[in-house]
């Protein structure tokens, strides 16, 4: 399976959130993050891989999609 004529998929998110009146022992404040992810077809289903930061962490999720779920259709080169 090549790249070509597959659709790749991109996002972007940016988040701010004011946190007051907590139940536990982290301060209040504002915090900040953002993410970004990447996700297409392949042989064995859709992959989806997102990287996300905050103001004081970060991440990285992978996670495949079982064959024969929501994905590309190559042959009608349709979501189905």
């Amino acid at each position: 399976m090549t790249v070509r004529d597959q659709a790749i998929y991109a996002g972007i998110g940016l988040q701010a959130a004011g946190l007051y009146e907590r139940v536990d022992l982290v301060p209040d404040g504002e915090i900040y993050s953002a993410s970004l992810s990447v996700g297409g077809p392949t042989p064995v289903g859709t992959f989806t891989l997102g990287v996300a930061g905050s103001t004081d962490s970060w991440g990285i999720l992978a996670v495949p999609g079982p064959a024969g779920r929501i994905g590309i259709d190559p042959e009608r080169r349709s979501v189905r």
